[in-house]
């Protein structure tokens, strides 16, 4: 993953986890959240499913931690969708491949990988 790419996902991932620890499934004891990776089209596609969290509504109040996950999400050239659902909120990440990937990659240039000569 890019150094430049590290930081926002980062952020999505710890903005979920703490909205989650407030509001949604972390904040219940039998609380649980299951991601899963995979790779479609050209995208990494996380998913991050939340499950026994209290009833939520699409109206919640957008504070900073939304603009935070907007913003970094456009910077990522990524798309997210949040769904309520009785078991709880999931949310669906789409990243472009090429928005992960090193610079000297997205570049078309060669990645040398890691420097070995130390």
């Amino acid at each position: 993953m890019s150094e430049k790419a590290i930081t926002p996902v980062s952020l999505l991932i710890y903005e979920l986890a703490t909205n989650a620890a407030k509001y949604g499934a972390l904040s219940t004891p039998t609380g649980r959240i299951a991601i899963e990776c995979t790779e479609e089209a050209g995208r990494l596609v996380l998913v991050w499913r939340e499950n026994g969290a209290p009833a939520m509504t699409n109206e919640m109040i957008e504070g900073f931690g939304s603009k935070l996950i907007s913003g970094t999400t456009q910077q990522l050239r990524a798309d997210l969708s949040k769904q309520w659902t009785p078991e709880g909120l999931v949310v669906r990440l789409c990243i472009p491949l090429d928005s992960l990937a090193p610079s000297a990659t997205r570049e078309g240039g060669h990645d040398p990988g890691p420097d070995r000569s130390r």
